[in-house]
């Protein structure tokens, strides 16, 4: 299984306004203590080890509270964006800092998924990228984006929605290999353009899940997944 476990963590969280005025968006408090630390922990307890956070906007913010709360038996680096370069730019900036296989995985939402079986998932399909796909939208409250035929990621369309054929949705987790990245030129763009030449290889693996994500992307958000916290902690 990959060792390393990559996370954005540059959004600025202008929906939570007035929390997130003095903060980036990981770091606004659920229960007392920043969302990115609940994150941590549960990658802790499943004995991840090497953790890269992709940083930018309030970035020393982070690593301030960390270097003061440092994680037990977790080695956190981190990789700066001096300007916003979306969410694939950030990886490819990193790039020198990334393993041959990582997970990326959002700094704005948290899904209780053992990584272990996902890994497993990955290998039995030769997958060159593995994502985590919900299987009932009834549990999220985005239209679907994904749909899968055997296993097999066969389309992504942001936005689509189950009317238009997407009954499934991107849930935030991936299982990349670094040479993906390498293939990138540098700048700025979306994760999402990594998409397109897999699907047609037939290279991404879908890796189904019924449980549901939390995000924190707006108050309302927040206050559900803090109303459930104890339900995985």
């Amino acid at each position: 299984m990959a060792k390393q476990v990559v996370i954005l963590a540059g959004g600025k969280g202008t929906r939570l306004m007035p929390l997130t005025k003095d903060i980036p968006k990981p770091m606004v408090r659920v229960a007392g203590r920043p969302f990115l630390e609940w994150q941590l922990t549960y990658l802790q307890r499943q004995g991840v080890q090497s953790v890269l956070l992709l940083v930018s906007h309030l970035a020393h913010v982070i690593e301030d509270y960390f270097s003061k709360n440092p994680m037990p038996g977790m080695r956190l680096r981190f990789s700066t964006e001096p300007e916003p370069l979306g969410t694939g730019g950030a990886l490819r900036l990193a790039l020198p800092k990334l393993d041959s296989q990582f997970w990326l995985i959002n700094g704005d939402s948290f899904l209780p998924l053992d990584l272990q079986e996902m890994a497993d998932h990955s290998r039995r399909f030769n997958a060159e990228a593995t994502m985590a796909v919900l299987t009932d939208l009834s549990l999220v409250p985005v239209p679907g984006n994904i749909r899968v035929q055997e296993n097999v990621i066969s389309a992504y369309q942001k936005g689509a929605g189950a009317a238009s054929g997407f009954p499934n949705v991107d849930a935030g987790i991936y299982l990349l290999h670094r040479r993906l990245i390498e293939a990138t030129p540098e700048g700025k763009f979306d994760l999402e353009r990594l998409w397109p030449p897999l699907i047609e290889a037939r290279k991404l693996v879908a890796y189904p899940i019924t449980q549901r994500f939390f995000d924190i992307g707006t108050p309302e958000r927040l206050q559900y997944f803090e109303e459930h916290l104890d339900d995985y902690f």
